[in-house]
């Protein structure tokens, strides 16, 4: 299909509801004048024209006068709705429109060079566009009085054309709730704890976010010997800072941050026969570096993978009556999968 083509099938889509195009009249009549020597232009634009719905009359006009008058001369005496004439000089033509339907006379001059093979195509292109861009004009409150009401094909013509719709993003969600089991690892020569990890994610810049972090204490670790045992418990309260890798609105984004959080330990300690149980409330504090990988589910809803890990300032001991020790907090990671409530 040819460029013209395809922009008179585009034309077709629409119908323009603009009350000044619901009037029935002459307006699918277009005369063509065709001088004494003839552009040879004229039966391509009537060709197009006709494909588009229009009446099309081609018409000798007196060159010896004003290409305006005679045009409009013309267009009155065939009852027509607009009126069109190309000129061919050298290099360029020059195409008269009298439109009959907002009261005017347009003028437009179009480059052509020398010997080009698609002269006609682009001749009659640009000629019903700029018989689309006068006619728009009806859709206007500023308008001459009309000679001639513009009709349903006049609407198809100016009817808007249909946009390209582009692939839905997600949308951007400026704050962000996190709840997520995650395992505690802070000591390495026994079980790791459970905790419920929090996060609270405020985006502020672009791929930027402010985020709070808690871990709540689950299941705790045990440290065992002769005198007795000890139940170790974890919880963390941080704040840091979320850079987005993939821009806002994508379904599958990644993000890595750093922040400083405070390492709470809570020992509970069940003494063997013969000794004495302590309890006690450690805290440290630590750096942490953070990434996750996260999919949307649903508007509002994603899937999270989380990584952190840090180094504490100081370890937290449990020492035992008989002299055995566990040593938490010096190295730690958390790692968790849980869900994602975006706002």
């Amino acid at each position: 299909m040819s460029r013209i083509g395809q922009l008179l099938a585009i034309l077709f889509l629409g119908v323009v509801s603009h009350p000044a195009v619901a009037y029935m009249g002459g307006g699918t009549r277009v005369l063509i004048g065709q001088g004494q020597d003839p552009s040879g232009f004229e039966l391509r634009i009537r060709a197009e024209l006709e494909a588009a719905g229009f009446t099309v009359l081609i018409v000798p006009i007196d060159m010896r006068g004003d290409p305006r008058r005679e045009l409009d001369i013309a267009s009155r005496r065939e009852e027509a709705g607009a009126a069109i004439l190309c000129l061919s000089a050298m290099g360029y033509v020059e195409i008269w429109i009298a439109d009959r339907v907002t009261g005017k006379v347009v003028l437009r001059h179009v480059q052509i060079p020398v010997g080009a093979d698609d002269a006609d195509s682009f001749v009659a292109l640009a000629t019903v566009e700029l018989l689309r861009a006068s006619f728009l004009e009806v859709t206007t409150s500023h308008r001459a009085v009309q000679s001639v009401k513009p009709d349903g094909v006049v609407a198809r013509l100016i009817a808007p054309r249909p946009e390209e719709k582009k692939p839905e993003k997600a949308p951007i969600q400026r704050v962000s709730i996190q709840v997520s089991p995650t395992v505690f690892v802070s000591r390495f020569d026994g079980a790791p704890m459970l905790d419920l990890f929090m996060g609270l994610d405020i985006r502020f810049y672009r791929q930027l976010e402010l985020a709070f972090t808690a871990l709540i204490p689950l299941v705790p670790s045990r440290v065992e010997s002769p005198a007795g045992s000890a139940l170790v418990r974890s919880g963390a309260g941080g704040i840091g800072l979320d850079y987005s890798i993939a821009k806002p609105g994508r379904r599958l984004r990644g993000d890595t941050g750093m922040g400083w959080t405070l390492l709470f330990y809570q020992i509970n300690g069940s003494p063997a026969e013969g000794y004495l149980g302590h309890e006690a409330l450690k805290i440290t504090s630590s750096p942490y570096l953070r990434g996750g990988l996260e999919v949307v589910l649903a508007t509002h809803l994603r899937l999270r993978i989380d990584l952190i890990m840090g180094v504490g300032l100081s370890d937290v001991k449990v020492r035992m009556p008989d002299g055995h020790s566990a040593s938490f907090g010096h190295f730690w990671f958390s790692s968790g999968l849980g869900l994602v409530f975006g706002v």
